[in-house]
Protein backbone atom coordinates (compact mmCIF):
# COMPACT_ATOMS: atom_id res chain seq x y z
CA UNK A 1 0.00 0.00 0.00
CA UNK A 2 1.30 3.44 -0.89
CA UNK A 3 2.13 5.74 1.96
CA UNK A 4 -0.35 8.63 2.13
CA UNK A 5 1.00 12.12 2.59
CA UNK A 6 -0.72 15.24 3.83
CA UNK A 7 -1.43 18.15 1.54
CA UNK A 8 -3.03 21.48 2.31
CA UNK A 9 -6.27 22.57 0.76
CA UNK A 10 -5.93 26.17 -0.33
CA UNK A 11 -8.68 28.68 0.19
CA UNK A 12 -10.91 29.64 -2.68
CA UNK A 13 -9.80 33.19 -2.05
CA UNK A 14 -6.53 32.42 -3.83
CA UNK A 15 -8.40 31.10 -6.86
CA UNK A 16 -10.41 34.31 -6.91
CA UNK A 17 -7.17 36.30 -6.84
CA UNK A 18 -5.84 34.25 -9.76
CA UNK A 19 -8.96 35.00 -11.78
CA UNK A 20 -8.59 38.68 -10.99
CA UNK A 21 -4.96 38.62 -12.12
CA UNK A 22 -6.04 37.01 -15.39
CA UNK A 23 -8.55 39.81 -15.90
CA UNK A 24 -5.81 42.39 -15.28
CA UNK A 25 -3.58 40.79 -17.91
CA UNK A 26 -6.43 40.77 -20.43
CA UNK A 27 -7.06 44.46 -19.76
CA UNK A 28 -3.36 45.21 -20.27
CA UNK A 29 -3.47 43.55 -23.69
CA UNK A 30 -6.63 45.43 -24.64
CA UNK A 31 -5.10 48.69 -23.43
CA UNK A 32 -1.94 48.33 -25.51
CA UNK A 33 -1.44 50.71 -28.41
CA UNK A 34 -1.87 49.17 -31.85
CA UNK A 35 0.52 49.77 -34.71
CA UNK A 36 0.91 49.15 -38.42
CA UNK A 37 3.65 50.06 -40.91
CA UNK A 38 3.06 51.13 -44.51
CA UNK A 39 6.15 51.14 -46.73
CA UNK A 40 6.95 52.02 -50.32
CA UNK A 41 10.35 51.33 -51.84
CA UNK A 42 11.41 54.08 -54.26
CA UNK A 43 15.14 54.42 -54.86
CA UNK A 44 16.17 57.96 -55.70
CA UNK A 45 18.79 60.58 -54.96
CA UNK A 46 17.50 62.94 -52.33
CA UNK A 47 18.33 66.19 -54.09
CA UNK A 48 17.04 64.95 -57.45
CA UNK A 49 13.67 63.70 -56.18
CA UNK A 50 11.00 66.38 -56.67
CA UNK A 51 9.30 67.48 -53.48
CA UNK A 52 5.91 67.08 -55.17
CA UNK A 53 6.69 63.43 -55.95
CA UNK A 54 7.64 62.80 -52.34
CA UNK A 55 4.44 64.51 -51.19
CA UNK A 56 2.39 62.12 -53.34
CA UNK A 57 4.07 59.13 -51.70
CA UNK A 58 3.33 60.49 -48.23
CA UNK A 59 -0.29 61.16 -49.15
CA UNK A 60 -0.81 57.61 -50.42
CA UNK A 61 0.79 55.95 -47.40
CA UNK A 62 -1.02 58.16 -44.91
CA UNK A 63 -4.39 57.56 -46.59
CA UNK A 64 -3.88 53.81 -46.26
CA UNK A 65 -2.79 54.23 -42.63
CA UNK A 66 -5.84 56.35 -41.79
CA UNK A 67 -8.17 53.83 -43.44
CA UNK A 68 -6.64 51.04 -41.35
CA UNK A 69 -7.02 53.00 -38.10
CA UNK A 70 -10.62 53.80 -38.95
CA UNK A 71 -11.26 50.11 -39.61
CA UNK A 72 -9.85 49.34 -36.15
CA UNK A 73 -12.36 51.73 -34.58
CA UNK A 74 -9.73 54.26 -33.47
CA UNK A 75 -11.20 57.79 -33.26
CA UNK A 76 -9.24 60.59 -35.01
CA UNK A 77 -8.15 62.08 -31.69
CA UNK A 78 -6.41 58.79 -30.79
CA UNK A 79 -4.47 58.41 -34.05
CA UNK A 80 -0.79 59.16 -34.58
CA UNK A 81 1.16 58.94 -37.85
CA UNK A 82 4.94 59.01 -38.02
CA UNK A 83 6.97 59.50 -41.20
CA UNK A 84 10.28 57.68 -41.60
CA UNK A 85 12.65 57.55 -44.58
CA UNK A 86 15.24 54.79 -44.88
CA UNK A 87 18.31 56.56 -46.26
CA UNK A 88 22.00 55.98 -46.95
CA UNK A 89 25.02 57.45 -48.63
CA UNK A 90 25.17 56.54 -52.30
CA UNK A 91 27.10 53.28 -52.66
CA UNK A 92 26.41 52.00 -49.15
CA UNK A 93 24.64 48.65 -48.80
CA UNK A 94 22.84 49.56 -45.58
CA UNK A 95 20.48 52.35 -44.65
CA UNK A 96 19.29 54.11 -41.52
CA UNK A 97 15.75 55.21 -40.55
CA UNK A 98 15.52 59.00 -40.53
CA UNK A 99 12.47 60.86 -39.13
CA UNK A 100 10.78 63.07 -41.70
CA UNK A 101 8.81 66.25 -41.12
CA UNK A 102 5.03 66.09 -40.91
CA UNK A 103 2.67 68.40 -42.71
CA UNK A 104 3.11 69.85 -46.19
CA UNK A 105 6.15 68.53 -48.05
CA UNK A 106 8.30 71.17 -49.68
CA UNK A 107 11.84 71.68 -50.88
CA UNK A 108 12.76 72.96 -47.43
CA UNK A 109 11.46 69.75 -45.86
CA UNK A 110 13.55 67.72 -48.31
CA UNK A 111 16.68 69.72 -47.40
CA UNK A 112 15.95 69.20 -43.70
CA UNK A 113 15.65 65.46 -44.36
CA UNK A 114 19.09 65.39 -45.94
CA UNK A 115 20.65 67.20 -42.98
CA UNK A 116 19.06 64.69 -40.65
CA UNK A 117 20.62 61.71 -42.41
CA UNK A 118 24.07 63.27 -41.96
CA UNK A 119 23.36 63.82 -38.26
CA UNK A 120 22.07 60.25 -37.85
CA UNK A 121 25.19 58.84 -39.53
CA UNK A 122 27.39 60.91 -37.23
CA UNK A 123 25.60 59.68 -34.09
CA UNK A 124 25.86 56.05 -35.16
CA UNK A 125 29.32 55.83 -36.71
CA UNK A 126 31.10 58.83 -35.22
CA UNK A 127 31.45 60.77 -38.46
CA UNK A 128 29.34 62.37 -41.18
CA UNK A 129 30.09 63.22 -44.81
CA UNK A 130 27.99 66.26 -45.73
CA UNK A 131 29.51 66.38 -49.22
CA UNK A 132 28.42 62.82 -50.05
CA UNK A 133 25.31 62.20 -52.11
CA UNK A 134 22.43 60.73 -50.12
CA UNK A 135 19.89 58.24 -51.41
CA UNK A 136 16.31 57.45 -50.43
CA UNK A 137 15.46 53.74 -50.21
CA UNK A 138 12.07 53.43 -48.46
CA UNK A 139 9.29 55.76 -47.45
CA UNK A 140 7.56 54.54 -44.30
CA UNK A 141 4.48 55.66 -42.40
CA UNK A 142 3.87 54.09 -39.00
CA UNK A 143 0.28 54.30 -37.78
CA UNK A 144 -0.43 54.20 -34.05
CA UNK A 145 -3.81 53.72 -32.44
CA UNK A 146 -3.59 55.06 -28.90
CA UNK A 147 -5.64 52.90 -26.54
CA UNK A 148 -7.40 54.38 -23.50
CA UNK A 149 -5.64 54.04 -20.18
CA UNK A 150 -7.01 51.40 -17.82
CA UNK A 151 -7.49 52.23 -14.15
CA UNK A 152 -6.76 49.20 -11.99
CA UNK A 153 -8.61 48.59 -8.75
CA UNK A 154 -6.57 49.34 -5.64
CA UNK A 155 -6.28 46.81 -2.80
CA UNK A 156 -5.22 47.25 0.79
CA UNK A 157 -1.87 45.78 1.72
CA UNK A 158 -2.04 42.25 3.16
CA UNK A 159 -1.45 41.96 6.88
CA UNK A 160 -1.87 38.20 7.44
CA UNK A 161 0.62 35.51 6.47
CA UNK A 162 0.01 32.70 3.94
CA UNK A 163 -1.20 30.36 6.68
CA UNK A 164 -4.48 32.22 6.69
CA UNK A 165 -5.27 30.82 3.25
CA UNK A 166 -5.27 27.20 4.48
CA UNK A 167 -8.78 26.00 5.31
CA UNK A 168 -8.24 22.21 5.67
CA UNK A 169 -6.18 19.12 4.92
CA UNK A 170 -6.66 15.90 3.00
CA UNK A 171 -4.69 12.74 2.20
CA UNK A 172 -3.02 12.19 -1.14
CA UNK A 173 -0.99 9.32 -2.57
CA UNK A 174 0.18 11.02 -5.74
CA UNK A 175 3.57 12.22 -4.49
CA UNK A 176 4.22 8.98 -2.62
CA UNK A 177 3.56 7.05 -5.82
CA UNK A 178 6.03 9.21 -7.74
CA UNK A 179 8.68 8.53 -5.10
CA UNK A 180 8.46 4.82 -5.92
CA UNK A 181 9.78 5.17 -9.46
CA UNK A 182 11.70 2.12 -10.74
CA UNK A 183 15.44 2.59 -11.02
CA UNK A 184 17.40 2.37 -14.29
CA UNK A 185 20.00 -0.39 -14.45
CA UNK A 186 23.35 -0.16 -16.22
CA UNK A 187 23.96 -1.44 -19.72
CA UNK A 188 24.65 -5.16 -19.89
CA UNK A 189 28.40 -6.01 -20.17
CA UNK A 190 29.62 -6.22 -23.72
CA UNK A 191 26.56 -4.62 -25.26
CA UNK A 192 26.39 -1.37 -27.18
CA UNK A 193 24.88 1.75 -25.57
CA UNK A 194 21.80 1.23 -27.71
CA UNK A 195 21.23 -2.24 -26.17
CA UNK A 196 19.64 -2.22 -22.72
CA UNK A 197 19.21 -5.16 -20.38
CA UNK A 198 15.85 -5.38 -18.63
CA UNK A 199 16.01 -6.49 -15.02
CA UNK A 200 12.92 -7.53 -13.11
CA UNK A 201 13.07 -6.08 -9.61
CA UNK A 202 9.69 -7.11 -8.29
CA UNK A 203 6.37 -8.38 -9.45
CA UNK A 204 5.05 -4.89 -10.03
CA UNK A 205 7.90 -2.84 -11.52
CA UNK A 206 10.47 -3.11 -14.30
CA UNK A 207 13.65 -1.15 -14.73
CA UNK A 208 16.35 -1.00 -17.36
Amino acid sequence: MLDPITVEVISKRLMANAEEMEAILVNMVLAADIRADYVRTALGLTRQTPAAEMAEVWADLETRAQDWLAGQGIPPAKRLLQRIVDMRYLGQNFERPVPASSGAWTGEARAELESRVHAAHGRTYGYAAPDEVTQIVNYRVTAYGLAPHVTLRQHDAATAGPDGAVVGQRLSTGDAARRRRPRRSTTAPGSSPATRSWVRRSSTSWTR
